[in-house]
């Protein structure tokens, strides 16, 4: 059961939806997957991320914000991008030996019903730049048939090219890593009554 506090919208566990859907619900599939074997040599694994996780560093204290004066929907979404950009480079190198392959994309700024909930301003000022379903699904399905080659380090798959997954150098100023990320998330797993596969 969810209950509403304006924008945010809270979990019976106590989480902030988001959270759960962008983050921590894909942390927890993808390890069991992958733990189970269910991800085999060869798998592969393209998380979508966006635009948006330019502008923040990985910090995990705004990752799950359920007091209603501290939450902003914008921010906790930019949060979360980053953190899956995080998420998948360190999936890269715990996992990489094993045969998988993960990349981790964004399509560009898209004319979704969150931008146009979210960001009217953003919507109106850049509509004639904003993509289309067909254009934001071209990178990971083409990742999905090419696999191509990932230098080591951090980065993002945009149009077809990996892309530095910083834009700005403040993005840069964290003590948070993927391990640390991880570290948390598994902290939110600890006690909870999750269904594992």
């Amino acid at each position: 059961m969810l209950f509403r506090s304006d924008e945010l919208l809270v979990t019976s566990e106590g989480k902030e939806a988001s959270f759960v859907t962008n983050l921590l619900s894909h942390h927890l599939l993808t390890e069991e997957l992958l733990d189970r074997g269910i991800i085999p040599r060869g798998g592969l694994v393209i998380n979508v991320t966006s635009g948006g996780g330019y502008n923040v560093p990985l910090l995990t204290a705004p990752l799950n914000v359920v007091d209603p004066v501290r939450y902003n929907g914008v921010a906790a979404y930019s949060f979360h991008k980053r953190a899956q950009i995080a998420l998948t480079n360190f999936w890269r190198e715990k996992y990489g030996a094993t045969g998988v392959d993960f990349y981790v994309m964004h399509p560009g700024w898209a004319d979704t019903a969150g931008v146009r909930r979210s960001l009217p301003r953003f919507r109106k000022l850049f509509a004639p730049i904003l993509r289309d379903a067909h254009s934001g699904a071209d990178t990971p399905i083409w990742l999905a048939a090419t696999r191509p080659f990932q230098s080591p380090g951090e980065n993002v798959w945009f149009d077809r090219k990996a892309r530095s997954a910083h834009a700005y150098p403040h993005t840069r100023l964290t003590n948070e890593s993927g391990r640390s990320l991880v570290a948390y998330l598994e902290s939110h797993l600890q006690g909870a009554n999750t269904q594992r596969i």
